[in-house]
């Protein structure tokens, strides 16, 4: 059975995401309110005192995109230029004006990355509906295992999943190309002793300028929050 490493802070920064659940005003104020009849009326102004400064703190510890309105920038995403399975050259550049959700997995995993593939094949769905797949977003898998996953391994992978290729590309580069992608994304993947890999399991949001807005685990990748995102984006009408 194919190991799959958890994620690591490494693997899930800070700011790569706003997912963490922030604390709430509603549980600061209750908090405070608490402390606030705990204290009996003399302490009563010492309390609600208390109790704003928790509700302040609570607000600050808000995403970004809560007070901001909208996904923060992490980072440029690292360029690339990698083969597809129907053998044409993607260059990340060739995406500008389009938002791309990327997502590096291998497929002859059978824990981590078919249920990332299957939620992207929800999200295609969704994408599909909204006549969004290939005109504003596309979806990029990236195989990191190429000696194996051959063009025509790939195709299969795509067919397996139903993928439309007019939205929904399954990609792969040489060994070399893909250790230096990994590194720059800065997704680890090690060799386990069955023949398989540990690997992290992040997942890319990238506007329609190039940059990285968002990062997800496949645990906390939910289609329809996913494509909530996307929207935001595409009404940024970043170009």
């Amino acid at each position: 059975m194919r190991r799959t490493g958890r994620p690591t802070a490494r693997s899930a920064p800070p700011q790569a995401g706003g997912r963490e659940k922030p604390v709430s005003c509603d549980a600061a104020a209750r908090a405070g309110g608490s402390e606030h009849r705990g204290a009996g009326r003399r302490g009563g102004t010492r309390g609600l005192r208390r109790g704003l400064l928790l509700i302040l703190a609570g607000s600050l510890l808000l995403p970004a995109r809560s007070l901001a309105g909208h996904l923060p920038v992490i980072r440029d995403a690292p360029p690339f230029t990698l083969e597809a399975s129907d053998g044409a050259q993607v260059r990340l550049a060739d995406l500008r004006g389009k938002v791309a959700v990327m997502a590096p997995v291998y497929t002859s995993c059978t824990d981590t990355c078919p249920l990332i593939t299957g939620k992207l094949a929800l999200l295609q769905r969704r994408l599909r509906e909204r006549k969004l797949l290939g005109r504003e977003v596309v979806l990029l898998t990236v195989t990191f295992d190429p000696e194996r996953d051959t063009r025509e391994v790939l195709q299969r992978y795509a067919r397996g999943f139903r993928a439309d290729p007019s939205g929904w590309f399954f990609l792969r580069g040489t060994p070399e190309e893909t250790r230096r992608l990994l590194t720059l994304y800065d997704v680890w993947v090690r060799p386990a002793p069955d023949g398989e890999f540990d690997h992290s399991d992040r997942i890319f949001l990238i506007d329609q300028a190039g940059r990285i807005r968002e990062i997800y685990s496949q645990r906390l990748f939910s289609p329809e929050s996913v494509l909530d995102d996307i929207l935001s984006l595409v009404s940024e009408r970043i170009r």
